[in-house]
């Protein structure tokens, strides 16, 4: 059971960065649309 949270907390850590990640993404696509 303790394996599982420590999985959760890490992506909890992780999440911030993929969605950086998917932000600056999604304006580079935006960009070369527009």
């Amino acid at each position: 059971m303790r394996g599982i949270i420590s999985q959760i907390e890490g992506f909890n850590r992780i999440l911030p960065v993929i969605e950086e990640g998917v932000d600056e993404t999604t304006q580079r696509v935006f960009n070369e649309l527009l």
